[in-house]
């Protein structure tokens, strides 16, 4: 599976989908990207959706963060969303839950954000 990442803008709502790998390599990419994005407009909610990763490490999660930090000046919030098991377990040591809303279900996600959320084709 290819490295990359496809983002949906609808309303004050920011989807980005991750696909392959989130590792050294492709992070700096991502992160001035979205960087980008996020200081171009005051988006309400940012999802992060992991359903077609199959690696996070460590550079990874500090991009999460960083962009987590980034929303949180403008008043937003940022939710993830369809993390492996194991790339869950590594979020959940971090301890980054305490401050970053996993959400599990379609259902919630629709609550969080309103019905303009789109899963990437599978139920999350």
């Amino acid at each position: 599976m290819k490295n990359e990442i496809k983002i949906i803008e609808k309303q004050n709502l920011l989807m980005i989908y991750f696909f392959g790998e989130i590792d050294t390599l492709v992070t700096q990419s991502y992160r001035e990207k979205l960087s980008i994005l996020i200081e171009k407009k005051a988006y309400k909610n940012i999802v992060m959706d992991f359903q077609d990763v199959s690696f996070i490490d460590s550079s990874g999660i500090g991009m999460v963060l960083g962009r987590y930090n980034q929303i949180k000046r403008y008043g937003g919030n940022l939710y993830l969303t369809n993390l492996s098991k194991m790339s869950y377990r590594l979020f959940d040591m971090t301890g980054i839950f305490k401050i970053i809303e996993y959400i599990e279900d379609q259902e919630t996600l629709h609550k969080k954000v309103g019905n303009i959320y789109e899963s990437n084709g599978s139920e999350i």
